[in-house]
């Protein structure tokens, strides 16, 4: 059994018995039961009215009391307040969010969730939450469109330049950033254990993705991405009944990618 699952009893004891708490629940990879021996445990914890500040007061040792041995804490504002994330030297973690009288959700959350304690009714209103988030704003492809095919323009010139790392990094940077967003799913779980009809997906990614930072092969994926977005492009309008997005760029860059090509000849 992986360490998880003891820091997950010891937040199931620890709830129970604090009454500033109004609600806790879980998610990640523990409820979705793809655990692995470096899994954390996403803990949210509702407190009652008034009592945040306090557990939040309180947060080194709790942490330290759930993860059973003292552990490195660093606060991730950021991204939301009042959340931190911890470690042990043996690398048991926490991710803990406290919230106050409901859950705030915020972009990027997603499901299933587990709870461990409700004694307000908080999942009725969590429930609502997330079925009102179920259902975004449509992603529009023509806001990135000009942007995608600049940067392309912008990767190719790098590695005429010799600048070849950069030119690497930044395609992955591109492909996770820019084409991904057009897939009609949620790229953060593309390629999670068990899911298996990503294979194709994964397949495509790993032959798109620069295997080196050698001028051939940051060519070879350059022209890969530009392909496979003119056919991410391509399959947005189809899906969403709009026009294919146009860039007065995108021909020039495709011939410049072309170009980069015959100069390693």
């Amino acid at each position: 059994m992986h360490r998880v699952f003891e820091t997950l009893e010891r937040a199931r004891r620890w709830v129970r018995v604090d009454v500033r708490i109004r609600a806790a629940l879980i998610h990640g990879s523990v409820v979705q039961g793809d655990t692995t021996p470096l899994s954390d445990l996403d803990l949210i914890v509702i407190a009652e009215p008034g009592e945040r500040d306090a557990i939040w007061a309180d947060r080194l040792s709790i942490t330290d009391r759930l993860l059973g041995a003292p552990a490195a804490v660093t606060e991730v504002l950021p991204q939301r307040p009042y959340r931190w994330q911890a470690r042990t030297l043996d690398l048991a973690m926490l991710d803990f969010t406290i919230d106050e009288t409901y859950m705030a959700m915020w972009d990027g959350f997603e499901g299933p969730v587990e709870f461990l304690i409700d004694r307000a009714d908080v999942q009725a209103r969590f429930e609502q939450d997330m079925a009102a988030q179920a259902t975004p704003s449509a992603f529009d492809a023509r806001v990135d469109c000009d942007d995608t095919w600049g940067r392309l323009a912008k990767l190719t010139a790098l590695t005429l330049h010799g600048r070849r790392h950069i030119a690497r990094t930044g395609l992955h940077d591109l492909i996770g950033n820019n084409l991904l967003t057009l897939l009609d799913r949620d790229p953060y779980r593309i390629g999670s254990i068990g899911d298996a009809h990503d294979v194709q997906l994964v397949q495509q990614l790993d032959f798109i993705y620069p295997a080196s930072s050698e001028p051939a092969e940051l060519q070879r994926a350059l022209m890969a991405t530009a392909h496979w977005y003119g056919e991410l492009l391509t399959a947005w309008a189809a899906r969403t009944g709009k026009d294919r997005p146009t860039c007065p760029i995108e021909g020039p860059v495709t011939e410049a990618i072309q170009t980069l090509a015959r100069s390693q000849e």
